[in-house]
């Protein structure tokens, strides 16, 4: 029996209650979340290359800034354009051209010669992180069902660490064979992230479709017909004159009444993680270097450890998103944060070495858990797929804000107040965060599918009076 759909709300409900499925598997999912793992990698990558390249190119504590952070100004600018486009032109355009970004600012960044040619390729391969991330995340949200979204999304976190500990374990076998990788260590594991970056773009091509909300928001009832013949369901016909849903893209709508609010939270969450990731996570090496009395090996060695830490807290949050909410996982996370910078500031000096790297693993675990996962996670269910894109690169944006900070503060707080003192002061970022957190009561979990329904709320100024045929 033929099923006839009158307009692309029906579409948006029967996909949310999983009446009409688009093939969803962990393959999908892990293919969509590929940019995630390179993302990890091609950052884990030059974490390690910090103690090597200041050697090689001299560089100062605000060089070592510069150099960390040319990724993250490339990813905010990826970001802030990419979001857009995402909405305009469809989230599996975007996806192929940001992982052609990665391979070819890895091989060209392990390629450098000097200084300025890093930079380049490093702030190149962030425009494509910055892109793939807001692209990712709609993606997978728009593919799932209401149930699952949650879910689906905040796997995100476990695949960064998983890549993080794979890029500190190939680096540690590499200093094993210190006599013939030498000073080329760098070259090597940011050139190796070249590899990952080529499979995932070809199986990309190959298997992934367009997100289905996005088609049924933006396209024709004839595109709209093709989509869900392609996907088994023939026995669906759709109107020819469907609401015409607009603001695709439309950044002004993030700071209008009804998204102010999410659009502070989401993205104080993702400014305050991001700052203490990278200040202490991306670190990790030249922190356990220092209580190591600089010894390189056991230093990597010790940072593959403990972001294992982050593969327990990243699945675990995962599987209780939808129990558990992702406002109270980000409060659960930030308090632990707050009390074991403070633990490690206050009495880090005097700890056994042992002690330390506890307390630096269950900080790594508390992140992922709580505020690191949450950032995106809370802007990509809080937005309409008309203003999902924006609204997510908008987040992405403020994140590598707080990258940028987290990447200079530590090596200049570290070189003024000591290690210690620094972890100390960054303290303070998850205790704003945590109060702000505290103040702005919105959770998209619990929202149920209104939040994919608002993009045909008049009220919003989401739809134009003029049908689209």
């Amino acid at each position: 029996m033929t099923k006839i759909i009158n307009s692309r709300r029906e579409l948006f409900e029967l996909i949310n209650r999983g009446d009409i499925k688009v093939k969803l598997g962990i393959g999908t999912i892990l293919l969509a979340l590929g940019g995630t793992f390179i993302d990890a990698y091609d950052f884990g990558s030059i974490g390690i290359g910090v103690l090597q390249l200041t050697q090689v190119f001299h560089l100062t504590a605000f060089l070592v800034g510069t150099m960390t952070a040319a990724m993250a100004f490339g990813a905010l600018v990826g970001a802030l354009y990419g979001g857009r486009l995402i909405d305009r032109i469809g989230r599996y355009e975007m996806f192929l051209i940001d992982l052609i970004l990665f391979v070819i600012g890895a091989i060209g960044a392990a390629l450098s010669v000097n200084f300025p040619m890093l930079l380049f390729f490093r702030f190149l391969i962030g425009v494509g992180v910055g892109i793939d991330f807001p692209a990712a995340l709609s993606l997978i949200a728009e593919y799932s069902s209401l149930k699952s979204k949650g879910r689906n999304v905040n796997l995100w976190q476990a695949m960064w660490y998983i890549a993080t500990v794979i890029i500190y374990t190939v680096a540690f076998l590499m200093y094993l064979d210190y006599s013939y990788f030498g000073l080329n260590i760098w070259r090597w594991v940011i050139g190796l992230g070249a590899i990952p970056a080529v499979i995932i773009i070809t199986l990309r091509y190959k298997y992934m479709k367009e997100s289905p909300l996005w088609i049924f928001a933006r396209g024709s009832p004839k595109d709209i017909e093709e989509f869900l013949r392609t996907n088994g369901y023939d026995d669906i016909k759709v109107k020819q004159t469907l609401e015409n849903v607009t603001s695709f893209g439309d950044f002004r709508k993030l700071f209008k009444k009804g998204y102010r609010k999410r659009t502070l939270l989401s993205t104080t969450i993702s400014v305050e993680e991001s700052l203490q990731y990278f200040a202490v996570g991306f670190y990790l090496p030249v922190i356990l270097s220092a209580i190591f009395s600089g010894n390189t090996l056991l230093a990597v060695l010790g940072t593959a450890l403990v972001n294992v830490a982050g593969i327990a807290g990243g699945t675990w949050q995962a599987l209780f998103t939808h129990k558990i909410g992702v406002r109270r996982l980000t409060i659960i996370g930030l308090i632990p944060c707050f009390i074991l910078l403070v633990a490690l500031g206050l009495l880090g000096k005097y700890l056994p070495i042992a002690v330390t790297a506890v307390l630096l693993g269950l900080f790594i675990f508390f992140h992922s858990s709580g505020p690191g996962s949450q950032g995106m996670t809370m802007a990509t269910l809080s937005f309409p797929p008309n203003i999902r894109g924006v609204g997510t690169g908008f987040t992405q944006g403020m994140l590598r804000v707080g990258s940028i900070l987290g990447f200079y503060l530590l090596p200049l707080l570290k070189s003024y107040v000591g290690l210690y003192n620094a972890l100390l002061y960054l303290s303070i970022a998850p205790l704003i965060s945590l109060i702000v957190v505290l103040l702005v009561k919105w959770d998209p979990v619990f929202a149920g599918g209104s939040v994919d329904l608002e993009a045909f709320d008049v009220s919003l100024g989401m739809i134009s009076d003029t049908p689209k045929t």
